[in-house]
């Protein structure tokens, strides 16, 4: 889907590039930007059966709406989204509205502009082109998170050919540049110790790591501070226009930095070990995401699962998390900590390990994507080719 077309209209120099990054925040892009209503009549054709477009109009100071009644009736069909100072002034809201806006926000630009976006999106159709943000957290230190992140990232790259980017967010100290063997250009500590940077920065921080897959990685050799919650949000709503999915390693902080990427994520993977006591934290876990209203899709996951091991069972699982849609990732000796020692994935290391099946299981349901596990099934190597990756490694 294209991404969604903005038109400015009467916003000044700063607030038109505060905007402007917001716009691109939430997927869309700025088209034209103009001093006044009466140009944008001039130089603009109403869209007709063309994309319609968003008009983010700037209220003059004399708060006279028969500009807002003008390009209402110039551009029937095509939301107006009004910033203003008075949005405190129910009078002045109603007269807006009556006069053809149809959401009015505050000035200073923050979540209420961008609810507003997302809200004048869904109901005139026009939503932008979006990616998935898969958030993958852990309930206890210890659970395979980034091992998880790492493998469902470079599966869905190499599988599902889906340009994806990992990144590494809230954490004062990273593992994504260790594990993976290389230097970052950038950190997220670099990149969020200050003003938001335009996305033009933000994209050219990003590593290639391979084929559809760029990282974002944490601060790797010196511990990092504190980053604004409100930051890691507008960094993760920005990364959604540079690829089909974004996966999130999250660290296990629990603090306001943590909940504010999870409430911007639209799928989180939630980790567990079979110990009793890293159940009964994802329980905790999933309760505190209920209560907090995280509105993302939960998805339970028990890995280095093994049938007949030491722990809970999967049935004794299931009960006290009051679910049956819990997932499993098998445990398959030193497999995937072999991949992980020598800085490479599950599938470089060991392409026919069952642990891969179930990473790729889980990627086919976040993507919504059964088929993907036919084409997993095509690619399998056979006996002969596993006995040669066997003679080789």
């Amino acid at each position: 889907m294209d991404p969604l077309s903005v038109i400015l209209v009467g916003l000044a120099e700063r607030e038109a590039g505060l905007t402007t990054e917001e716009v691109l925040s939430l997927g869309g892009q700025v088209d034209h930007r103009f001093r006044t209503v009466q140009q944008a009549c001039d130089v603009l054709r109403p869209a007709g059966k063309l994309p319609r477009r968003v008009f983010i109009v700037a209220v003059p100071l004399d708060r006279d709406l028969e500009s807002i009644r003008i390009l209402n009736d110039h551009f029937p069909g095509e939301p107006i989204l009004l910033l203003t100072n008075h949005g405190d002034d129910a009078a002045f809201v109603r007269d807006a509205m009556r006069a053809g806006a149809a959401q009015v926000t505050h000035a200073e630009l923050g979540e209420d502009f961008r609810q507003a976006m997302e809200r004048l999106s869904r109901q005139f159709g026009l939503q932008p082109r979006r990616s998935r943000v898969v958030a993958v957290i852990g309930a206890t230190e210890g659970c395979g998170t980034t091992t998880v992140a790492v493998n469902l990232a470079v599966e869905s790259a190499e599988l599902a050919k889906r340009s994806t980017i990992l990144a590494e967010l809230g954490t004062r100290l990273g593992r994504l540049a260790v594990l993976l063997n290389f230097k970052p250009q950038m950190t997220t500590q670099e990149l969020l110790n200050g003003p938001m940077p335009p996305p033009s920065l933000v994209r050219g921080t990003l590593t290639p790591l391979r084929d559809h897959l760029h990282v974002l990685a944490g601060p790797y050799q010196v511990l990092g501070s504190s980053i604004p919650p409100e930051n890691q949000q507008r960094l993760v709503h920005l990364l959604r226009n540079f690829a089909d999915l974004v996966v999130v390693d999250t660290p296990y902080t629990y603090d306001e930095e943590y909940f504010a990427i999870l409430h911007a994520a639209d799928e989180i993977v939630l980790m567990m070990e079979q110990k009793i006591s890293s159940v009964h934290a994802a329980l905790l876990l999933k309760n505190a995401l209920e209560i907090r209203k995280i509105p993302g899709t939960l998805h339970l996951v028990v890995n280095r699962f093994q049938p007949h091991g030491p722990g809970a069972t999967l049935s004794e699982i299931q009960e006290l998390l009051k679910t049956s849609a819990i997932r499993c990732i098998r445990n398959q000796g030193t497999t995937v900590l072999e991949a992980a020692n020598n800085g490479l994935p599950i599938r470089d290391q060991s392409p026919s390990a069952p642990p891969l099946e179930d990473v790729r299981a889980l990627l086919a349901e976040l993507l919504q994507t059964p088929e993907l596990l036919t084409v997993a099934a095509e690619s399998a190597p056979s006996r002969i080719g596993r006995f040669l990756h066997w003679l080789t490694h």
